[in-house]
């Protein structure tokens, strides 16, 4: 097993029953965001098992996901959205200008290099594409 598998099988552990009280709460303040946003092309990043995705894609958004954790990535695919493994530390693997809206909810505050990850999410946004991002306070 490599260091990638390693690490996805470790972030599996941690990260694939992680909910907390708020998350409906949070749910619906993105979805309100979404809302406001012509439909296209969406990429979550920190998909989780999937939830918001699946909301968005009832709104008419097409959505991909990526997580750091192999069972988060499978359970949003059973729900029929295109999700892959990411850990944030290589270039997301789509070409530039792919993505209307980026969604990266509390993910930022796990990174080392923010800045990367920015110009990364900057690099995939198409021209006028929006960021919503969120961090805890």
């Amino acid at each position: 097993m490599g260091k990638v598998d390693r690490l996805a099988e470790e972030n599996s552990l941690i990260w694939s029953n992680y909910r907390t009280p708020t998350d409906d709460i949070e749910a619906n303040c993105y979805l309100k965001l979404i809302r406001q946003i012509n439909p296209g092309i969406m990429l979550d990043i920190g998909c989780a098992y999937g939830s918001l995705s699946q909301k968005a894609l009832a709104m008419g958004w097409t959505c991909v996901g990526t997580d750091i954790s192999f069972s988060n990535v499978k359970s949003t695919q059973e729900k029929g959205i295109g999700a892959i493994l990411n850990l944030l530390q290589d270039p997301l693997p789509f070409h530039k200008d792919s993505f209307d809206l980026v969604i990266a909810k509390q993910v930022i505050e796990h990174l080392v290099d923010t800045r990367f990850f920015l110009e990364e999410i900057h690099r995939v946004l198409t021209p006028g594409g929006k960021l919503i991002l969120s961090t805890p306070n």
